[in-house]
This record gives C-alpha cells, structure tokens and sequence, in this order.
C-alpha cells in the first residue's frame, strides 16, 4: 500500500518532482559554472520548457490572465518569469554559499518613517514581520546587522525533515535548507535561527531585556499552534487561514512590530529596505489584538503581491481580481443566467 502511495504522489505531483530536479541538476551547478548574468537567460529558457510543457505551469499562466485581465502572451510571459525567478533564486543562493556573490556589497536605501527609525536606533529590541517574497539580493538587507544598528539577529524558521518521499515536501525543504545555508554564509556571526516550537518562547525574554530584532513570517505558527488564527480573503483566494504568530510574540514581549517589504532596483543597482508600522490595536482582548494587528499586516501584503506577483514565492489563488487603478484585490461579479419562458427555443 505504501508503494502505491508513493508511486500515486510521484504521479500527482510530477511538477514538484521536476522542479526540485532542475534545482539540484541545473541551477546549483549553473552557480559555479556562469556568471551571474547567465543564469537569468538559462533560467527563462528552462522555465519556459516547464510552463509550455506541464499541467502546473500552463495552469499558473491561465491563473494569472484571470487575475489580470491580461492576454494569454502576457498570462504565459507572467508565469514564465514567476518560474524562473525561483530558478534564478536559487542560483544566487548558491553563490552566497560558495561566497562568489556577496550581497552585503549591494548599496541599501532605509525608507521608513522618523518612528521606525527611532525604534532602529532605540535601545529596545523590535520584531520584524517578513513576507513570502523573493529570497535573494533584497531580502539579504534584512540579514544585515549594519541596516539595524548592529542588533544581533534571531530568526524564527521551520524545521523541515532531510527526505521525505513526497515530492513537494522534498521541493520545499530544498529550498528552505538552501536559505538557511545562504543566510549563515552572508552573515556567519549574529544571527541565531531558533525553530518553531518550545525553543520560540525563549525569545520574549531576550526581546525583553536584550537589544535584539527577531525574523518571523508574519503567519507564523506558535509552540505546535497554539497561537489564534484567522480567516480572510486574500490575494486571489477567497478564504485562507492565517496563523498570528508574528503578533503574539510581539505582544508577549511588549515589543514594536513592523513589517519589512525590501525590493531590489536594478537601476541604480540598490535596496530599497522599506519598513512599515509599528503596527497596534486598541482590542480589549489579547488575541483580537494579534488578529487586527495581522490583519493591517496582511492587507499591506497583499497589495504587494498584486504589484509584483511574480517574486510571491506562494500560491495566488485565481477567485479573485486584481484592479490596477485602485490597487486592490476584487470579487469578480457572479455570471448572470439568462432565463427563458417554458417552452421557447433557443
């Protein structure tokens, strides 16, 4: 029965498979062998393979023209990029572990208001949100201790088992364990990751007595998820539920919670760190605190997503619409049926 399983998962999530495949056979080798400029290229190439070859790739590019409202080139260009992003990413990553690439070299632009700054500066820690956006040149700003006053750095992460015969499993803790390698390369000293679970609760006391900042993702879960959740429509999905980990260990430890959303500008070749918050409620009850605060957080996520799409490194969602003009995501009106009298023909 096992064998069936893992046979049935092989089948089921092929795309998965491939992926990760292209990953470790092609991309992490491409990181020793060319220079950076020559991934990207090789990166469009196999992703386009993959987008016009697979059922998970043309699907993506059919999501995307919905969400959009674009044409099916445009839908195929969007998918093919958000393809070779992940591709390109983890090359980079590659290269911060070799230490070919150093991205702490790379000029980086604080856009935050007088308060963050004051909190950047302050003697307190702080609580840093973060977002599941491309991993590479933009998101190493967050690692670096001189963009936070050289604080020391804990990361709240996921522990993901070394092989699991599940394809996606696999595909995922790849790339997880190729972060974490490459964020220890870039900063080796200062930064500690701290694992979900028990070990979390330890930091509300350096939050409270320390001058730290903690890495978490904004959904994160709590010691086996104990933390409350919430259910809101988001990106391009209807419903989606939403851990408020970020908040309740802010709230633990009386500690500012903001949020950073870096993005890389090849032209002049910088960081723009941009920091939102802090974020508060004035909810009488704790845990409706850790829902309003994670709902401002995700509403400013999600707007995000709609602009750049194609450096979300999760799923969309294809229920909902995207407005341009007005920057947010949108219901699409129900399709109206036409009703005909008993007995007439069309």
């Amino acid at each position: 029965m096992e064998v069936k399983l893992l046979l049935r998962a092989l089948v089921d999530e092929r795309a998965d498979l491939v992926r990760g495949l292209l990953l470790v056979l092609i991309f992490r080798p491409a990181a020793y062998l060319l220079p950076r400029s020559w991934i990207w290229p090789v990166a469009l190439c196999f992703a386009t393979l993959f987008v016009v070859l697979m059922a998970d790739g043309r699907r993506l590019a059919r999501e995307f023209g919905l969400i959009f409202g674009v044409s099916r080139s445009a839908a195929l260009k969007l998918a093919i990029t958000s393809h070779a992003k992940r591709m390109n990413e983890f090359s980079l990553q590659q290269k911060m572990i070799a230490r070919t690439y150093r991205p702490f070299e790379v000029p980086v632009l604080l856009e935050a208001s007088d308060e963050v700054r004051r909190i950047i500066e302050g003697p307190g820690s702080f609580v840093l949100a973060q977002a599941h956006f491309e991993r590479g040149t933009a998101q190493a700003a967050v690692f670096n201790g001189a963009n936070f006053d050289g604080r020391e750095l804990f990361v709240v992460a996921v522990k993901v088992p070394r092989f699991v015969p599940m394809p996606h499993i696999w595909r995922i803790g790849l790339q997880l364990r190729q972060l974490t390698r490459a964020s220890q390369a870039i900063r080796p000293k200062g930064m500690e990751f701290v694992y979900t679970g028990g070990a979390v609760t330890g930091l509300v006391e350096k939050l409270q007595h320390e001058r730290i900042m903690v890495s978490i993702n904004v959904d994160a879960h709590w010691s086996r998820n104990r933390s409350s959740t919430l259910e809101r429509p988001f990106c391009g999905a209807l419903k989606r539920s939403f851990s408020t980990g970020a908040a309740k260990l802010a709230r633990l430890a009386n500690a500012p919670l903001m949020l950073a959303l870096p993005v890389f500008d090849a032209h002049p070749g910088q960081v723009r760190l941009r920091m939102y918050g802090p974020y508060t409620s004035d909810a009488a009850i704790p845990e409706q605190r850790d829902t309003e605060i994670s709902q401002k957080i995700l509403d400013t996520i999600e707007r995000e997503v709609g602009v750049r799409p194609c450096e979300y490194v999760l799923e969309i969602g294809a229920a909902r619409r995207w407005d341009n003009e007005s920057h947010r995501w949108l219901q699409p009106p129900p399709v109206a049926m036409e009703v005909r009298a008993p007995g007439v023909t069309s």
